[in-house]
């Protein structure tokens, strides 16, 4: 528990003063964004959306739509989880491993909070990393 409380520091003390900010997303996982920019390039991609029913700041129940993104490169897999308001991530070296943890990597850095926002396009979320794909891939992705 106490592994969770630092890394919710760490997250908030990077939102309030980040070290990368794309467009107005903060980078909050500094050492995973530095490991991956640049240097991944998906060559599948299968993306499932989900809906999730959650109370906003009024007790209103809205809908958050959420996408994951279930993603391979040459040699890795990659799990994408994100919507208007953050990108989580996790680099696997099995496709079975997809089950195991994933990283708050991105929070986007707004004013006016809404939770029915729709997600973002995934090629947008591929620029926020530094990532790569090729059109093709973009234009193949499977959704399930």
């Amino acid at each position: 528990m106490k592994d969770l409380f630092d890394n919710l520091e760490s997250f908030y003390s990077q939102y309030k003063d980040p070290k990368y900010v794309i467009g107005d997303w903060a980078i909050v996982d500094n050492k995973f964004y530095e490991c991956y920019k640049n240097k991944v390039k998906l060559i599948s991609i299968r993306l499932n959306s989900t809906t999730i029913p959650v109370k906003d700041i009024d007790e209103d129940y809205v809908n958050n739509i959420q996408n994951t993104a279930y993603c391979e490169t040459k040699d890795k897999y990659v799990k994408l989880r994100y919507n208007s308001n953050f990108i989580a991530v996790n680099i696997y070296e099995r496709e079975y491993e997809y089950n195991k943890g994933i990283k708050l990597v991105a929070i986007r850095k707004i004013t006016d909070f809404n939770l029915s926002d729709k997600p973002p396009e995934f090629k947008f979320i591929l620029n926020i990393l530094g990532w790569k794909a090729s059109k093709k891939v973009l234009d193949n992705i499977e959704i399930f």
